[in-house]
């Protein structure tokens, strides 16, 4: 079971000429869930922090069947850790039979803003994401 799960629809405007999916687009359907996730439990005040920020430093994405126009998915957010310094997203969508269609997975570095440097995933955050900090 996710830890968050949403549904997401794919719109014309995101597809190809054939109707799936543009590649690029599960992207930004991924980084929707992952905000979407932080409003939905009133954690935004995570990301308001002016301590620290959470840059995405790498991300990829696998495709396991195609995406079309119109269909509707079931997003699943989950997070593991990534080092000290970092934390790994991983959001799969499921179209309706429950298989997984694509999965991304995005890796954000924890920084502190008032030095421009990468430092060790503060506790609480740690905590709210069911992570242990002590990687």
């Amino acid at each position: 079971m996710a830890f968050f799960e949403t549904s997401v629809k794919i719109d014309f405007f995101e597809c190809d000429p054939a109707g799936v999916l543009f590649f690029g687009n599960i992207f930004r359907l991924a980084h929707k869930v992952y905000e979407e996730f932080f409003q939905d439990g009133n954690y935004e005040r995570i990301f308001r922090n002016p301590r620290y920020a959470f840059p995405i430093v790498h991300t990829e994405a696998d495709f396991y069947a195609p995406m079309k126009f119109g269909e509707s998915y079931t997003a699943g957010l989950d997070f593991e850790p990534a080092g000290e310094k970092r934390y790994r997203v991983n959001i799969s969508f499921y179209n309706k039979a429950g298989a997984e269609a694509a999965r991304v997975s995005m890796v954000n570095a924890v920084v502190d803003i008032s030095t421009g440097r990468s430092v060790k995933l503060p506790g609480a955050f740690a905590e709210l994401l069911g992570l242990d900090s002590s990687d």
